[in-house]
């Protein structure tokens, strides 16, 4: 994007992604994952409803999930438009890889180091050596086993990786059928995984769903993000009142997660909502605030914070929270965090992905 402000703000997205994921993971840990069910809706009667509905909120913090899917799905397909190339699937990989899996795989074995030195995994136990093989192959996505094992928000990353698998075929099914044509069958797709899966276990009471079912099910929300991108690079739009239309749809998906029957559809309600939103943002750039300037730094190195939150949050403030109080100790945890995440970024992530561009042949 020529503009630099349209860079901005895909990092300032992506800044507010992670800082919700993160927030969720922080709540959720003491308050528990997803508030009670009283038939088809939310059970209000413990906390009131005020209170409900403000935990809940927080709770809805997953959310960062599907915005980092639509991201990814404008930011490649954005990236291979502009290009003006043929599709070249060992070079697409190639640079993939190195983008994504060096930094993952870091993380991954620290994780695996720490679970076995405390205990949690027995790398002699066969279910250990699979849950352990199933992260390394990125598969952990597939199985109710393995979907939140070792570092449960690294599910979204398996799932990630697998579609840039089906790119290809989105590349395919583009050419001949349309983007917008595309988008619908994946939309399609979709639906008829959430059927099945509820067809099979019922409505579910939590996102998200397991196995191929919900790799298809997201295909949808990634293809979103590249229907936004080939609209954009041609200078046509998704939505006519872009900003209009991400309130009502984020709006939407906010009710849906309060009643049981639409819950299986708040994934890709976030993720309409989302790409209205991206729109909305690229269609008119404005210069960053210093409060956005703030997250387009965390959006920067979201990758890293996303790899490390989880492990490294609740231990930071434990150890800060023996010296201050909990609310500074939470502060200082997280700038801690921060300062890892960009380390890491600037030894890890910088140096894989330019080792990506150079392997080109």
């Amino acid at each position: 994007m020529n503009d630099p402000s349209r860079v901005d703000r895909i990092d300032v997205l992506r800044g507010l992604a992670i800082v919700a994921v993160a927030l969720y993971h922080a709540v959720g840990a003491s308050t528990g994952w997803d508030l009670p069910w009283d038939g088809w809706v939310r059970d209000t009667a413990a906390l009131g409803l005020p209170r409900t509905l403000g935990l809940h909120l927080v709770l809805q913090g997953w959310i960062g999930v599907p915005l980092f899917f639509v991201l990814s799905g404008f930011c490649i397909h954005y990236g291979f438009l502009r290009s003006n190339r043929p599709f070249d699937p060992a070079d697409f990989f190639r640079r993939r890889f190195w983008r994504i899996y060096p930094a993952y795989a870091v993380a991954l074995l620290a994780a695996v180091a720490y679970q076995i030195r405390t205990h949690v995994l027995n790398l002699s136990v066969p279910a250990d050596q699979w849950q352990v093989l199933s992260h390394l192959l990125l598969l952990q996505n597939l199985t109710p086993s393995t979907l939140y094992g070792i570092v449960s928000a690294f599910w979204s990353i398996a799932v990630e990786f697998q579609l840039y698998l089906l790119y290809p075929l989105l590349l395919r099914l583009r050419t001949r059928f349309g983007i917008a044509n595309t988008l619908a069958a994946t939309a399609v797709l979709s639906l008829i995984a959430k059927s099945f899966l509820i067809g099979i276990d019922g409505l579910p009471d939590r996102i998200p769903p397991v196995g191929v079912q919900g790799l298809i099910s997201h295909w949808f929300d990634w293809t979103l993000g590249a229907w936004v991108a080939e609209r954009f690079i041609t200078g046509k739009r998704v939505f006519q009142y872009p900003t209009v239309a991400a309130w009502g749809w984020l709006a939407a998906a906010f009710l849906s997660t309060w009643f049981k029957p639409l819950l299986v559809l708040s994934f890709s309600l976030f993720a309409i909502g989302f790409a209205a939103l991206l729109e909305a943002l690229l269609q008119k750039p404005t210069p960053l605030t210093l409060p956005t300037r703030c997250l387009s730094f965390i959006g920067l190195i979201s990758y890293s914070l996303y790899l490390w939150h989880q492990p490294l949050q609740t231990r930071l403030h434990a150890l800060f929270n023996r010296a201050v109080p909990s609310p500074a100790a939470w502060f200082l945890g997280t700038l801690t965090l921060i300062a890892i995440g960009w380390l890491l970024y600037r030894l890890i992530e910088v140096p894989a992905t330019r080792h990506g561009r150079r392997s080109i042949t």
